[in-house]
């Protein structure tokens, strides 16, 4: 439960500082996160550790290939690959082991997570539109 709470203020973190433009505040707290999480939550740091790495190697090198091919647009970054999104890309595998562990027992959860993925870059969006009234 733990788990779920750093990882939904490190989500809610990187989504507020994006909104505002604030992007090395959010990169600043996701340092800050990993290594809290390093230091305090971590049952087995090397782990840990052997599993962010690839993950989010795999998830930024996916999620930068879906932007430049324009799978998905965003249109208000100014930067090569947005910081926003590198720092939840090293944060979620941190989830995986500990409040997600459960859920991926089940065969039939991890496709729904999976696709639930996508869910997070649209709440995101929203979140721009609705409390900073800018289009995206």
């Amino acid at each position: 439960m733990v788990n779920l709470i750093w990882f939904q203020i490190g989500w809610w973190t990187l989504v507020l500082t994006a909104t505002y433009n604030l992007e090395w505040l959010g990169l600043l707290a996701t340092v800050f996160l990993v290594a809290f999480h390093f230091q305090f939550f971590s049952k087995n740091k090397k782990r840990d550790l052997l599993l962010m790495i690839p993950a989010a190697s795999l998830g930024i090198t996916g999620d930068f290939l879906l932007i430049q091919f324009e799978v998905f647009r965003l249109p208000d970054s100014d930067t090569f690959f947005p910081i926003w999104l590198m720092g939840m890309w090293l944060l979620f595998p941190l989830t995986l082991p500990y409040s997600m562990a459960p859920l991926l027992k089940q065969k039939w959860v991890l496709p729904l997570v999976a696709s639930a993925a996508g869910f997070s870059y649209y709440a995101g969006t929203v979140f721009k539109i609705l409390f900073t009234n800018q289009p995206v």
